[in-house]
């Protein structure tokens, strides 16, 4: 395991790339979104040389190569090496090689059909994935192809923190190779084998670095019809645990908006290549498998009140069975109350005719925006 680390690094070598860079077709960068906007382009383009020139006092710092924002950007690379060429009060000229995730260089090479450039663990990932993504591309729905990729990665994985200062932080355990080859891999590795799974099938998909319960943290990006949301695959992860200890799987962050996602997470807008949605819309939902595999229904609910949320949900039980029923709603300081909940919701099942035992999970956003109702139904 050869050891990456994440940032920049001093390189000397990059010297010899200054005299083929023709200065005067780089444009001067003044701001973070006109540096996020040129970064952009260059990586769509896949430049693994890219100059930059930066103006009027906005800079990089010189001392570590550091990106302005680095944190909360927007950039599928894991590692940047830079040179620093000149450096004024004013203006500054730097040079940086960057280096790609395996998963986008991956789904890269299977678009193009030619994976001549792949290493011999990304061929083995590939040859791994191709069936896979050949059956998923047969399906119509983008929101069924996106499910069905967020699960599979999660139950063929297990989530792996990493530790940046040590040798943990090698390639495998921060990329697709990791989840496919390791059956494990941190946030990172679990965001590239989104985006290349996605992207492989056709999906607009993209990366996301920010600040999410206070840590450093990397999830992705999904543009469906005209609106992009978020996905986070890591903070899905056993999000949910039963009064018998076990955990589940949850959608809390998937196709979430600005105004869900922003209750835990913090990222730099001026690297959001599409706009966020800013609101809830029937792109978010929120349940687990079970409800997929009955008529690839979707399944969560959102209701603008615990009692329409609990009358639907008792209605559902009645017709439906079902071991599992979640619900999305404004915050509602009375039906926060798990002994409210079970009388409204006990009430509810006797006027549908359905008696047995159930269990209910409250989660609230730390902000007491809303709430999220996860029933476990025993008839």
């Amino acid at each position: 395991g050869q050891r990456f680390l994440s940032g920049a690094y001093c390189n000397q070598n990059l010297k010899e790339y200054n005299s083929e860079i023709d200065w005067d077709s780089i444009p001067f960068i003044n701001n973070r979104r006109e540096f996020a906007i040129y970064l952009n382009s260059c990586i769509e383009k896949r430049l693994t040389i890219i100059p930059f020139k930066l103006a009027n006092g906005f800079k990089i710092d010189t001392s570590s190569g550091s990106f302005p924002g680095e944190k909360t950007m927007a950039i599928n690379a894991y590692r940047w090496d830079f040179l620093s060429l000149y450096n004024d009060k004013n203006i500054q000229k730097l040079i940086y090689r960057i280096y790609y995730y395996p998963g986008l260089r991956i789904s890269d090479a299977y678009l193009a059909g030619d994976t001549s450039d792949l290493t011999e663990d990304e061929l083995k990932v590939y040859d791994i994935v191709v069936p896979y993504v050949e059956k998923i591309k047969r399906i119509k729905s983008d929101m069924v192809k996106e499910q069905l990729i967020h699960d599979g990665i999660l139950l063929k994985s297990k989530f792996r923190a990493v530790n940046f200062k040590n040798d943990e932080y090698t390639l495998h355990n921060i990329s697709a190779l990791g989840i496919f080859l390791d059956d494990r891999g941190n946030c990172q590795a679990h965001s590239d084998a989104f985006l290349m799974l996605g992207r492989m099938v056709g999906l607009d998909i993209g990366i996301m670095r920010g600040i999410a319960f206070g840590a450093t943290h990397m999830w992705n990006t999904i543009k469906l019809g005209n609106k992009s949301y978020f996905v986070d695959l890591s903070y899905n992860r056993n999000s949910f645990t039963d009064s018998d200890n076990k955990s589940y799987t949850t959608y809390y962050y998937f196709n979430a908006p600005r105004q869900i996602m922003a209750l835990t997470h913090q990222w730099d807008r001026s690297f959001e290549i599409n706009k966020i949605s800013d609101t809830l819309d029937n792109n978010y939902f929120y349940g687990t498998n079970e409800h997929y595999n009955y008529d690839r229904k979707y399944f969560g609910i959102y209701k603008k009140s615990a009692r329409d949320a609990l009358d639907s949900i008792a209605k559902g039980v009645s017709q439906y069975g079902w071991k599992y029923w979640y619900a999305m709603i404004p915050y509602d300081k009375f039906y926060s109350n798990v002994k409210n909940v079970l009388d409204y919701f006990g009430q509810a099942l006797t006027r549908e005719n359905w008696y047995g035992n159930y269990y209910v999970n409250i989660k609230t956003t730390n902000k007491m925006n809303y709430m999220y109702y996860t029933f476990i139904i025993k008839k």
